[in-house]
């Protein structure tokens, strides 16, 4: 288990930067030219079972560092992601810090680990499947052959980020700092109405889009009248 410093965990508190100093061209071209604040990282790609065995190797892999979050999926959700690798859905990478040599912390995907490990031990039961109910009810030992098979061929991808992206301590916990941010807080959640564009397309969603461009219909509900930057009313009703 690593210990911190409280040095060390009061880094990961949000503080406010100094303003940089406006750089000419030839600065910011040397400071590019310098390396700083620019990241080595290599891809790997384990078969599923065989990472799974990997995670039982003493100190190869920390999934749970400090500053990620308590175990947030329940069963379900974990049976989705399975369901995704028996269907060879893309499943995104895991995102891993080179803590040591071939040491590695979890930075992005420690859900998916936790589901992916508790399903290969048995302890996942798997619940709410869409495509394959039948599924439903069953661990990995008493999956069908021809399923089981399937899935031991899949595997997971991860991105590591390389000990060579900073060569001191602090500068190491600076890099997991800004890169687990960056993970955590760069995308924008869907809203319930673009799940339900992308997910139940057909003529009565149709009918919504042009409902949502007609000036009418909008002045009926107090939407705001179209906009030329605005999606919905750039093609014609």
């Amino acid at each position: 288990m690593t210990i911190y410093a409280p040095s060390e965990r009061e880094m990961w508190v949000r503080t406010p930067r100094e303003p940089e100093s406006l750089l000419n061209d030839d600065q910011i071209n040397t400071k590019y030219s310098s390396r700083e604040l620019r990241i080595v990282t290599e891809t790997n790609r384990e078969l599923l079972p065989n990472f799974v065995e990997a995670l039982k190797r003493p100190d190869w892999m920390v999934t749970r560092p400090f500053y990620q979050r308590r175990q947030r999926w329940d069963p379900e959700r974990q049976s989705k992601l399975i369901e995704s690798f028996i269907m060879n859905i893309p499943v995104p990478p895991l995102f891993v810090f080179e803590s040591d040599l071939a040491k590695y912390e979890v930075m992005d995907g420690q859900q998916r680990i936790t589901a992916i490990r508790d399903f290969f031990s048995n302890s996942l039961i798997l619940s709410g499947l869409e495509q394959w109910p039948e599924l439903n009810g069953r661990t990995y030992l008493k999956l069908p052959s021809q399923i089981k098979k399937g899935i031991d061929r899949r595997a997971i991808s991860y991105t590591v980020l390389l000990r060579e992206s900073a060569e001191t301590t602090e500068e190491q916990m600076l890099l997991r700092q800004m890169v687990f941010e960056r993970l955590n807080t760069g995308g924008v959640e869907l809203s319930q109405q673009e799940v339900r564009n992308c997910l139940y397309q057909g003529p009565f969603n149709e009918m919504l889009l042009r409902l949502a461009k007609n000036d009418h219909f909008r002045r009926a509900w107090g939407v705001p009248q179209c906009t030329t930057s605005e999606d919905t009313c750039s093609v014609p009703a």
